[in-house]
């Protein structure tokens, strides 16, 4: 090493040192407070209407019971109550039959979301024991058992869930 390079070397050594330190902590102090904090919110209770509807229905509810959620993009109700949804959007299966069904599924939801009336025909062909809605719906088939802010919650009276 020159001289020179090696007094460039020694002027600099403490910038070095640093930029060394936050590109190898960094990561790991970024990564450790984002798990923090995840664990954090995830502990926390919150009080909106989904987290108000996801305790009812883990209280009051069986573990087994499957619910079908209309027209919402609300994923986190399954993970919070600690129940099944009739369809999950995240895709996630391996073998050709769960691919069939999960398609069969997200066809029935979508047909659901666009006229709940054709109810009857889909508890035919699956097990659906709730419904949960923005808005209220006057169905014979469906009995409100909660209600909140944002949403409304059904049971399928037992003489129309046919489904497997």
């Amino acid at each position: 090493m020159s001289l020179k390079k090696y007094f460039l070397y020694e002027k600099y050594f403490f910038q070095y040192y640093i930029i060394i330190f936050f590109l190898s902590v960094t990561p790991f102090g970024y990564g450790a407070m984002q798990n923090i904090s995840r664990s954090y919110y995830y502990y926390i209770k919150d009080n909106t209407p989904i987290d108000q509807l996801a305790e009812f229905a883990k209280e009051n509810t069986k573990p087994d019971d499957v619910f079908l959620i209309l027209n919402s993009e609300e994923l986190s109700f399954p993970r919070k109550a600690e129940r099944e949804v009739f369809v999950i959007y995240k895709f996630f299966y391996s073998t050709p039959q769960k691919i069939y069904e999960w398609y069969m599924r997200m066809q029935e939801q979508e047909k659901l979301d666009r006229d709940i009336k054709q109810i009857t025909a889909t508890l035919k062909k699956y097990r659906i024991d709730y419904v949960i809605a923005k808005n209220a719906q006057r169905l014979p088939q469906l009995e409100e058992v909660y209600k909140n802010d944002g949403f409304y919650l059904y049971k399928i009276r037992e003489a129309v869930n046919l489904g497997q």
